[in-house]
């Protein structure tokens, strides 16, 4: 059956954690008193993910997502590896009569995508109100594999904020975050820039949930970053701005996505544009939002490839 936009909106929206009152009584009467066999059946298939992932290893990072660059936390397996590892249980466990079974009665079973403990994303399975971590040790290996506890003693924090998730970011990831000033287009998908410490520019280009929620909501999350006057005043250092702006001129490949210095208004004047794609036939709007996502990856690609990068002070 054909998707239409709010298939995508709904998709983004259940990769959020959800508290709902039946889940709290369902929880009790189905699924505390068989915890410590839940916790057997995860800990079973996070270890055939494991043996599965040994014999396939994970390809490189998609164009969304934003792999670690830093000397003390090499990008190996499993570390950064939690979205394959959570989908790759998650597939397994849909298949087992004992999570059918929790399911029938009512649970919430869904994968869900939070910051975790203040300080980072992690990709997850809420079931009933609980939060099945199949991949806690993807950002310190030092962690158990699997932690299975209740929603109220696991620290999480729901991804609905684009000014919150630069600031994790940032902070995860070791980066220092530009607004996006030079890729209009790329905006409602793609507001950040980002200088890693090693002094290289990319997009900090690691989920589309908040568009797509965004995307349903006439940009209320985009629309607070263009007022945020300090933010948006924040140009890339000029020498970086100056190799960015020069890129895809000299006979060189260019970006598959327009290149130019904008300011916040000009910006916003764009995102009316895309309230436009309504009035389009279904299908015809579904293409125009794969598309956009796949220039997205296009242009994410060709920056990371140019190694765009300058000598950070000591």
């Amino acid at each position: 059956m054909q998707k239409a936009l709010s298939d995508y909106t709904r998709s983004a929206r259940q990769m959020q954690i959800a508290r709902l009152p039946r889940d709290a009584k369902l929880t009790r009467q189905h699924l505390v008193p068989v915890s410590a066999m839940l916790l057997n059946l995860v800990r079973r298939h996070r270890q055939e993910a494991d043996a599965f992932f040994a014999q396939n290893p994970p390809p490189d990072s998609s164009d969304h997502e934003f792999p670690m660059d830093a000397p003390d936390r090499p990008s190996v397996y499993p570390l950064g590896w939690c979205r394959q590892i959570r989908d790759r249980v998650w597939k397994g466990l849909s298949n087992e009569p004992f999570i059918r079974s929790l399911r029938q009665h009512g649970l919430t079973w869904n994968r869900v995508y939070f910051i975790h403990e203040g300080r980072y994303f992690q990709n997850a399975i809420q079931c009933g109100d609980w939060m099945l971590d199949v991949a806690h040790d993807t950002v310190d290996t030092t962690d158990e594999p699997v932690v299975c506890a209740p929603l109220d003693e696991y620290e999480w924090e729901n991804l609905d904020d684009w000014h919150r998730f630069a600031e994790v970011a940032a902070d995860y990831y070791r980066v220092t975050v530009y607004p996006n000033l030079y890729f209009p287009l790329l905006f409602p998908l793609i507001p950040f820039l980002a200088i890693r410490e090693s002094g290289r520019l990319e997009f900090l280009y690691c989920q589309q949930n908040l568009f797509l929620l965004d995307l349903g909501e006439h940009w209320r999350r985009c629309k607070e970053v263009l007022q945020d006057r300090a933010l948006m005043e924040k140009s890339l250092p000029p020498a970086v701005e100056k190799r960015l702006m020069e890129l895809g001129g000299d006979g060189l490949e260019p970006f598959p996505v327009e290149l130019r210095k904008c300011t916040a208004e000009s910006i916003g004047q764009a995102l009316s544009e895309w309230d436009q794609i309504r009035g389009l036939p279904n299908r015809q709007r579904i293409d125009t939002l794969q598309n956009y996502v796949k220039l997205a990856g296009l242009a994410s690609r060709r920056l990371r490839k140019d190694d765009l990068a300058i000598d950070l002070p000591a």
